[in-house]
């Protein structure tokens, strides 16, 4: 057998198996099928419950079920908040994860890591190169100001502008909507950036098909010239904010200008900080990498009608480019082992248009091509992005793609809230921002997609159930659960529902989960149908598309063109990876070696 002394891993946020294999036949993913052709594809590999993007991404690196790292949600809770409340998006933070990770237990054998993005990874616990952008939502302390769509029409994302006859000119201001001016996720750090002095930029249009940017500063620097579908270079600027001022560089792209009918439509990208990196000395060459880094403001762009096809697709390129940009960066000064990368794209798609790609939403059929277009395109992109990395040249190379979880859409409403207000253990009252959980007369409250807890006095804030009726609320609630029946298909909607002594089973347990577990089957979910996983039973089928995750390992040390039929987990990749670059597994590894993927 061949021994690999390189590995690249590739994580794809919410890739469907279904959605490549079929892709792959009809030639779409020339790069992906050759890493097929030449790999192990496990047909059922699957995600923790549940399967939210942290939970899964720390079960990738660790090789841990949820109970043993502990990130059992993207937000956590512990009784010290209200039921009501969560420490929202906790569980992307490294200092969350509980367990040792394949790159700490790569680092103690002597292996050195180079990670870009990687959820749960930041902040940094390991003394090899890791790089943090907010394509991951990951507290990294990364500071931007949102994506801007400006128009002369109206457009429901965009800021309105005019454009003002100046000879035989048209001039015009950009100013960007700066309220909020920020994208991150970590509440100090937001509270810090948010008051940012506005700006803005000068236009002017004096042909048909051109429209030159000015700064807003007082000298009036020329920043670019260009016409309609063209992107600017690296621009740079320097804002004040509430914390002093701030570099942020950025692109521009004119989706449309037209002098005679004082048309102009233009998009400015995310205005970004240099990411941050480890060791603190990569910023610098960092900061001089072309192109902007990934970033999730283009999360809902094309549902809102704020920017085209073509415009959706090449910001993701640009995201694209800049990391596989900082890969060639750092192996060339600073050859590493293990090599991870990360992208969002496709949960992207899956939560905007899962529902109308499998025909459960009824829109008009230019919308569902827009939505078949936005799919393949974006797949494209990955297959093309995943080429470039494969050009970067490593010996004996392994190759690993894989995804936290799939996307399994539904038609049926189901909401673990009514059923609890059915029981009498839920009730909520109308505020002004909408019904919100009354904790002096709740027995019971859902969150985090799976947990259900009991409103128990003296362990909850406000909790009003006594201890002694601790185990019949409990009861209560799988029983509520079990008898439900959806009115329209006459099915149960609820798969599993477990007390929280019972959820070892699912790898849960401990502060960290409810007293009960739920679980709901393919074909439910709160309608508008962009909750396309998260409280999924894993395995879990709708429209032929499984609650399951893509695994492939391709390259040395990898039999090729097989196809491995049994059941594994996201908790089999780390000791796998282990033991085919020879280093020891991590310290809390659960998980076991996929040996019918080693080649003989």
């Amino acid at each position: 057998m061949s021994i690999p002394e390189s590995c690249l891993i590739i994580g794809l946020d919410g890739a469907v198996p279904e959605v490549i294999e079929k892709y792959s036949k009809q030639g779409y993913l020339p790069n992906i099928s050759r890493l097929i052709e030449n790999g192990a594809w496990a047909e059922n590999c699957l995600p923790p419950l549940p399967n939210t993007s942290p939970t899964c991404w720390a079960t990738i690196a660790t090789g841990a079920s949820p109970a043993t790292h502990g990130v059992t949600s993207s937000s956590l809770y512990d009784s010290r908040i209200p039921l009501s409340e969560t420490y929202a998006h906790k569980g992307y933070s490294s200092e969350s994860t509980q367990a040792e990770t394949m790159w700490e237990a790569a680092e103690r054998a002597g292996l050195r890591s180079l990670l870009i993005s990687f959820p749960t990874s930041w902040p940094p616990k390991t003394k090899g190169i890791q790089i943090g952008t907010t394509d991951t939502s990951a507290t990294d302390g990364s500071f931007g100001i949102k994506h801007q769509l400006f128009s002369t029409e109206n457009m429901p994302a965009g800021l309105k502008i005019s454009l003002e006859t100046d000879r035989n000119s048209l001039r015009g201001q950009l100013t960007p909507e700066l309220d909020p001016g920020y994208w991150i996720v970590d509440d100090e750090a937001r509270r810090q950036a948010t008051r940012v002095e506005p700006f803005s930029w000068t236009v002017e249009i004096t042909r048909e098909n051109e429209v030159t940017f000015y700064s807003s500063s007082k000298t009036g620097k020329r920043l670019a010239t260009l016409g309609k579908g063209e992107w600017s270079k690296d621009l740079r600027i320097t804002i004040q904010a509430a914390t002093g001022s701030m570099d942020l560089k950025y692109r521009i792209k004119v989706i449309a200008v037209s002098h005679r009918s004082k048309k102009l439509v233009v998009y400015i990208t995310r205005m970004v900080t240099t990411p941050l990196a480890i060791p603190p000395s990569f910023e610098s060459a960092i900061d001089k990498i072309k192109g902007i880094p990934s970033y999730r403001d283009h999360f809902n762009s094309p549902n809102m009608d704020s920017v085209d096809l073509d415009t959706f697709i090449e910001i993701q390129e640009l995201g694209f480019d800049w990391i596989t940009s900082a890969v060639k960066y750092c192996r060339r000064d600073h050859p590493c082992e293990i090599t991870s990368v990360y992208t969002v794209s496709i949960d992207t798609v899956n939560h905007l248009y899962r529902g109308i790609l499998e025909k459960e939403q009824t829109v008009a059929r230019s919308e569902y091509r827009q939505a078949r277009n936005i799919e393949r395109r974006t797949y494209k992109a990955i297959d093309d992005f995943i080429g470039k990395l494969l050009k970067i040249r490593q010996k004996n190379r392994m190759v690993v793609l894989v995804s936290d979880h799939s996307a399994v859409t539904y038609r049926n409403d189901f909401r673990i809230d009514d059923v609890l207000k059915q029981a009498g253990l839920l009730v909520t009252k109308k505020t002004k921002e909408g019904d919100v959980v009354d904790l002096e007369r709740s027995k019971a409250v859902c969150q985090r997609e799976v947990y259900i807890y009991v409103n128990l006095k003296g362990r909850n804030p406000g909790g009003i159930v006594e201890k002694k009726n601790y185990d019949e609320v409990v009861h209560k609630i799988i029983a509520a659960l079990y008898d439900y029946t959806d009115p329209a298909t006459q099915c149960k909607p609820v798969a599993l529902a477990l007390r929280k002594e019972d959820a070892g089973i699912m790898g849960l347990c401990g502060e960290g989960i409810g007293d009960v577990v739920v679980a709901v089957r393919g074909g439910y979910g709160r309608i508008p149908g962009d909750e396309v996983h998260g409280h999924r039973l894993p395995g879990a089928e709708h429209h032929g598309k499984k609650m399951r995750c893509l695994l492939l390992f391709s390259g040395a040390g990898i039999r090729k063109n097989a196809r491995i039929t049994r059941p594994v987990s996201l908790k089999d990749i780390a000791p796998t990876i282990a033991h085919l670059m020879k280093f020891p597994a991590p310290r809390d590894t659960e998980g076991g070696i996929i040996y019918q993927m080693l080649e003989e």
